[in-house]
Formats: structure tokens, C-alpha cells, sequence
């Protein structure tokens, strides 16, 4: 003041007000906020799988601007979640290895209002989940193709989409452009559709100690790829792994039943 330097003073003062109006907003934009993970219905080792980020504001008064999600190194920004309300974003994870995981760790960051300070917080909130088997696609024979040569496949009298002719018919709304039957249209002038007879297929029981493939990691992998292939084909697929039997069926849940049953096969550690 005695010097005149008026001015240092002005912009000393200014900046020194940003900083606390910075720190005071940037706390109370952070202040509150409720963080939800949700992991899919299936996730496999090596290939990346998306999570589900829910960020809630339930303050009544301030929104919520410039939040950053972090998990495991990868971070979602939320530009504005309004007073009341909530918002939805994904994330891309991967885990290395099979087995049961605790996602944890998280935290959230905020850079509102002025960017001077970088404010952080911890989201305690924690979920579990089993991660497949890596599927790898197999070199042996497949044991569809060895099943088939001791039962064989047979035709049921029923319209489906995989076995022989049945009949003609008229072409029908939704009907499958590769079943219309070209030639018979052509003489009638209207579309017909091929009516196709469905198969059925014979039960598949994989012995999963029998499976000559040396290194157990290789032969996870491998019986895992088989279970996709056959449950997606529609084949009844059933697994029988030390003395427990799985009986063959198609059921979503018979699928996740099987390959939790090899996600956690020599190891029930959990893992982070």
C-alpha cells in the first residue's frame, strides 16, 4: 500500500479468490455423488467386455459438471448430471486371467470450476464377478463329429430351418429370403418358400478328463470354445468334470453353469 503497487494487490486478491471459490465448488461437486458398476451376464479372459457406469447426483441444488469415472486405468467422462437425476456410460475392461474377480479400486475426478485444482474421490462400492475361460478354437476332432458317427442325426416332422424340404407354401411376411423357392415362383408368378423339416441333434457329453490335451489350461480353453459352438448350434451340451455331471442341454443357464464350473476349475482364489 505504501509502495503504489495497488495493482499486485488486485491480482493477488483475484487469484487468490478463484482458488477458494475453486475449492468450495469443487468440493460440493463432488460431494454426494453415488457411483453403480454393473458387470454383463458373461465376460471371458482376454477379450475386452463393457461395463456399465451409473452416476447419480441426488442433490437437490448443484449439478454435477466434468465428472471423470476411473476403473483399472480407464476413465468415462459425465459432462452433466443434473439436480435429481442420473447418467449412463460404458466401459471397455479385460481381465488377463480366468476366476472370480472383485472389481474395486475406483475412484472419481472432477477439474470444475477453474482447473486450478484437480479434485479426487474413492468409490468404495464393490462387485463380483467370474470371468470364462478364454474359448480357443480346437485342432482335435470335434466331439459332435465322433457322436455322429455312433448315433447320427435325424429329421423330425416338423417345420425348422436345417433339414430337408418338407413342402412348398406361399411366401410370407418374415420368411427368410435364402428358403424362397425361386424355381416355383417363377412358374406361379407369386413368391413360394421352401418349408424345411428342423434335426435333431444327439447329446453331446464332453469327459473333460479325457480330453487328450496335455497342458489343463489349453484343454479349458478348448472345451469352453466347444460349448459355445454346440449350445449356439443348438446342440445339447452337457460336461462331466471330476465326477460331477452336467446332464446335455441348450439352456442359457445350463451354459453358465458349465463354464463357471471351468472358470473356477484348480483355483478359488480371488483375484482383483
Amino acid at each position: 500500500m505504501n509502495t503504489s503497487n495497488n495493482l499486485i494487490y488486485i491480482i493477488v486478491s483475484t487469484l487468490l479468490g478463484f482458488i477458494a471459490v475453486s475449492g468450495v465448488f469443487g468440493k460440493e461437486n463432488l460431494s454426494k455423488l453415488e457411483v453403480d458398476y454393473e458387470l454383463p451376464g458373461e465376460m471371458y479372459a482376454q477379450k475386452p467386455f463393457p461395463v456399465r457406469i451409473t452416476l447419480r447426483n441426488p442433490k437437490k441444488r448443484m449439478p454435477a459438471f466434468l465428472i471423470w469415472v476411473v476403473i483399472q486405468g480407464q476413465e468415462v467422462l459425465f459432462p452433466f448430471v443434473d439436480c435429481g437425476a442420473e447418467a449412463t456410460a460404458y466401459l471397455n475392461l479385460s481381465f488377463e486371467h480366468r476366476g472370480r474377480y472383485h472389481l474395486k479400486g475406483g475412484y472419481i475426478y472432477s477439474v470444475f470450476p477453474f482447473s486450478f485444482i484437480t479434485r479426487f474421490r474413492t468409490i468404495r462400492q464393490m462387485v463380483e464377478g467370474v470371468v470364462f475361460p478364454e474359448p480357443k478354437k480346437c485342432d482335435i476332432k470335434t466331439i459332435y463329429e465322433i457322436a455322429q458317427q455312433h448315433f447320427g442325426d435325424h429329421t423330425l416332422n416338423r417345420a425348422g430351418d436345417s433339414g430337408d424340404m418338407m413342402s412348398v407354401r406361399g411366401y410370407q411376411f418374415g420368411d427368410p429370403l435364402r428358403h424362397i423357392n425361386w424355381k416355383a415362383s417363377a412358374k406361379t408368378g407369386d413368391l413360394k418358400t421352401k418349408e424345411l423339416s428342423t434335426i435333431a441333434f444327439q447329446p453331446v457329453t464332453i469327459h473333460f478328463e479325457a480330453l487328450n490335451i496335455p497342458n489343463i489350461e489349453e484343454r479349458i480353453s478348448n472345451v469352453t470354445y466347444i460349448i459355445l459352438q454346440y449350445v449356439r448350434k443348438g446342440v445339447p451340451i452337457g460336461l462331466r468334470i471330476h465326477d460331477r455331471l452336467y446332464p446335455p442341454n441348450i439352456d442359457n443357464s445350463h451354459k453358465i453353469s458349465m463354464l463357471t464350473e471351468l472358470a473356477l476349475h484348480g483355483t478359488e482364489t480371488d483375484q482383483n
